[in-house]
C-alpha cells in the first residue's frame, strides 16, 4: 500500500477515536502485534501537542510489570490465556 494512502488511514482512525473519546478514558484491545501499542504512543504524543499538556500528567500503566505479579493486576503468560 503507497506510505501516502497508509499515513492517512491511520490518521483518520485515530482522529475519528479521538474525537469520539474526547475527555474519555482510551482502552484499546485487540490481537497481538496488531498496533494497540502504537496507537496508544500516537494518542499520546497527541495529546502531549496540546499547549500545556505535560508527560507527567498522563498516566501509563503496563501490566507486564513484574512488580504487580501477585497483586491480581499482572499479566504473566500462564494466566492471560
Amino acid at each position: 500500500m503507497d506510505d501516502n494512502l497508509l499515513h492517512l488511514l491511520r490518521q483518520k482512525l485515530v482522529d475519528g477515536i479521538a474525537l469520539r473519546l474526547a475527555g474519555k478514558v482510551l482502552a484499546v484491545i485487540g490481537m497481538r502485534r496488531s498496533g494497540k501499542t502504537s496507537l496508544l504512543w500516537q494518542e499520546l504524543s497527541d495529546r502531549l501537542a496540546s499547549p500545556g499538556m505535560e508527560r507527567s500528567g498522563l498516566p501509563w500503566i503496563s501490566l507486564e510489570d513484574e512488580r504487580l505479579i501477585g497483586s491480581g493486576l499482572a499479566c504473566s503468560s500462564m494466566r492471560c490465556r
